[in-house]
């Protein structure tokens, strides 16, 4: 909306202007700062096709459109108002905007996801640390090694990735949109402690859960 801010991905350090939106995809390592100040609108989303497989999840860039200010503005003004008729012009113009980041080419991915259907569901229903591979395939009538290799074969990342990624997106909406202490949500995860849970999120995000909710949970402000 205001202000000055930078985007740094890779090697590419990327000005934010005034008036527009900037798609950055899940599981991308970035940073973000500004020389003086910033006045923006921070929304962190998910397009989920089954459980735990964004639209977006091939996408490596980082995209642009442009967005009026006093559009901006206005979604700034509903989010402040919580009410059921601001809740969906809220969710339905950011998926608005989302659909503007699809490119008109992109093909769903092979069918064959939905054979796991049953597998994604359970995997999001039981998340956990403690969540194991043999134990997933032994409670759908597969064998381990099998699965991996299926799964990796229809999805181009390991079962077990798979499970830790779902985590850390679970992880962070809780770190955002909950007043949970840290040690509260390694336990609901079933970490054995506060230091392992904050180094696997760390692994992940390159930062502490602590110094991500300061960042990003409006209930650290």
């Amino acid at each position: 909306m205001d202000g000055d801010g930078y985007v740094r991905v890779n090697d590419q350090t990327i000005p934010l202007r005034s008036g527009y939106i900037y798609f950055i995809p899940a599981n991308t390592l970035y940073s973000c700062w500004c020389d003086t100040f910033i006045k923006k609108l921070y929304v962190e989303v998910s397009a989920e096709i089954v459980p735990g497989y964004d639209i977006f999840s091939s996408m490596a860039c980082v995209k642009s459109i442009y967005y009026p200010v006093e559009d901006i503005i206005k979604l700034v003004q509903i989010n402040e108002i919580h009410n059921p008729k601001n809740l969906l012009y809220f969710k339905g113009e950011v998926t608005r905007v989302l659909s503007e980041f699809v490119d008109e080419t992109y093909q769903f991915p092979d069918m064959d996801i939905l054979k796991f259907r049953g597998i994604l569901t359970d995997i999001e229903q039981n998340l956990s640390c403690s969540l194991k591979v043999r134990d997933i395939a032994q409670k759908h009538g597969w064998n381990s090694t099998v699965l991996s290799r299926n799964f990796k074969k229809v999805f181009h990342c390991p079962l077990k990735r798979y499970v830790e990624k779902l985590l850390i997106i679970k992880i962070k909406q809780d770190l955002i949109l909950t007043n949970k202490c840290i040690k509260e949500i390694a336990a609901d995860y079933k970490f054995c402690d506060q230091y392992y849970f904050s180094y696997f999120f760390k692994k992940y995000e390159s930062v502490s859960p602590s110094k991500y909710r300061i960042e990003h949970n409006i209930y650290s402000r």
